[in-house]
């Protein structure tokens, strides 16, 4: 299992290593929060196509995790992607988690949000063992 295997903000699932069963990412995306500014994505559409090109040739399980309040990508922008990566084989679920703080793109490194997110990833490893 890969948790949030990213290179410059990147997932690499594409390159289907045998030696893995699944991949987890968490508010995964490339381009967020241009000049620090909340839901400015640099290049949302070709983020999306990326993620479409992705989704040609990966075949590894995937559990994408974002929050609702997230001002780096959020849902809509995530369910943009996903739809992209499934449209064309892509193996992917999404989650999106209701807001979480400031800003749901933290969410994962709060400990206090580990009892949330925690029973959702559990079961997905339980099915990709």
């Amino acid at each position: 299992m890969l948790a949030n295997p990213v290179a410059d903000g990147e997932p690499s699932p594409s390159l289907n290593p045998s030696s893995v069963q699944a991949i987890i990412t968490f508010a995964a995306g490339r381009g967020g929060r241009v000049d620090g500014k909340p839901n400015n994505n640099c290049a949302p559409d070709k983020l999306v196509e990326a993620t479409r090109s992705f989704g040609k040739t990966s075949r590894i399980p995937m559990l994408w995790i974002y929050a609702e309040n997230d001002t780096y990508f959020g849902p809509d922008l995530a369910k943009r992607m996903h739809e992209a990566f499934t449209a064309v084989g892509g193996n992917a679920e999404l989650r999106v988690f209701p807001s979480f703080g400031s800003d749901g793109h933290f969410f994962i490194g709060a400990a206090e949000a580990i009892p949330i997110w925690s029973r959702p990833v559990g079961r997905f490893l339980d099915e990709h063992q």
